[in-house]
């Protein structure tokens, strides 16, 4: 089973009737290197995990009607299971989460940022590129 076939799984339980994912990528809360460290699995990624407060895994689920970001535990070794997840957001689908730069892009979700990598990055643009227009009018503007 693939990785995104898994992050699907693991969204699948928050999911409203004829709502389908459109999007689904990973970020995590705390730093790149506290994240590469606890990956690995080393010591020093446990004592860094145990003072930055954890590295949490956050799933974005972009779908028709919103966007819903899930936690869940870092994958420890070579396995990847998603076994818990909870709710941390959900944003209105109009959110654009973009345009990411850099190396690690930080989306600010419940008063954290959320680092994601640029491997991600084309699902970034394409929940961007599928988010409906916003509601919002300039000033003086008329509605057409």
């Amino acid at each position: 089973m693939s990785v995104r076939e898994q992050l699907q799984g693991a969204a699948e339980p928050y999911l409203r009737q004829g709502e389908t994912v459109q999007v689904i990528f990973t970020g995590q809360t705390a730093s790149p290197l506290v994240g590469a460290a606890v990956m690995n699995g080393g010591l020093i990624g446990g004592l860094i995990e145990g003072a930055a407060g954890g590295n949490r895994l956050r799933i974005f689920v972009v779908t028709t009607q919103r966007i819903l970001v899930l936690d869940a535990p870092m994958p420890r070794g070579l396995t990847w299971t998603v076994k818990r997840t909870d709710v941390v957001a959900e944003l209105p689908r109009s959110t654009r989460l973009g345009p990411p730069s850099g190396l690690w892009y930080k989306i600010p979700v419940d008063g954290k940022r959320v680092r994601v990598h640029r491997r991600r990055f084309a699902q970034i643009r394409e929940a961007d590129r599928l988010a409906p227009e916003s509601p919002w009018i300039p000033s003086g503007a008329t509605p057409g």
